[in-house]
């Protein structure tokens, strides 16, 4: 698929049509019959720029992160909307997808192990086609994320709208689980085992104590 181009899907017709979101939208084929999937744009502050079907009759799914900046075109247009919240992959579904080398890349049980314990469920950074065990460069992003990571800011991240306007690679740092099967409701807990030892390695005493009156933010990671 190619950037900034659309594509309708129809089933009855056998048909594809694509389009660029440039030139506009094929309104006449996106009825209320049509669910049209979209990954958000972010906040660029230029409408030209924006390609939120904001004049579409089609149930509309928005494919973004936690962060309103993304979709705040879209959500001033639409007032009546319902928010789910989306789980990160779990183990299983990753074990699932490497045994049938859907990714392409086939990676050892150590090292989906060893990238699950320091990425958590985020797909794209365990299944890195790399030979590397832990491809270094991530591993320097993660270091840089949580030394830029003290208590007060983990208070203000755990609220997942401002998570991403506090750290750079706040999605290293912070991942959400949402209650099922509402999927309407959520809470924010560090994103893996790796990651809380070494905020945790770098906290006082006194701020190891404040940080254990959240269990919720650690409790996925075995921490009591």
């Amino acid at each position: 698929m190619q950037l900034n181009t659309g594509y309708l899907f129809d089933v009855k017709e056998n048909d594809v049509t694509e389009w660029n979101y440039k030139q506009g939208y094929p309104k006449a084929k996106m009825g209320s019959n049509v669910v049209y999937l979209f990954d958000a744009t972010g906040n660029s502050g230029d409408a030209k720029k924006v390609r939120e079907p904001v004049d579409v009759q089609a149930f509309t799914i928005v494919a973004a992160p936690p962060n309103k900046g993304f979709y705040r075109h879209f959500q001033f247009f639409h007032m009546n909307r319902t928010t789910f919240y989306m789980p990160v992959w779990s183990y299983h579904e990753m074990k699932c997808v490497e045994e049938e080398q859907y990714m392409g890349h086939a990676l050892s049980k150590e090292t989906l192990d060893a990238r699950w314990d320091l990425f958590g469920g985020i797909p794209k950074y365990v299944f890195w086609p790399t030979e590397e065990v832990i491809p270094p460069h991530l591993e320097a992003q993660v270091n840089k994320a949580v030394a830029q990571l003290t208590i007060k800011k983990l208070l203000f991240m755990t609220n997942i709208d401002l998570a991403s306007q506090w750290i750079e690679g706040s999605h290293f740092l912070m991942q959400i689980h949402p209650k099922v099967p509402e999927y309407k409701i959520c809470t924010s807990q560090l994103s893996s085992r790796q990651v809380a030892l070494r905020f945790l390695d770098k906290l006082t005493p006194h701020e190891k104590t404040v940080l254990f009156t959240l269990p919720s933010v650690l409790s996925q990671h075995g921490f009591q």
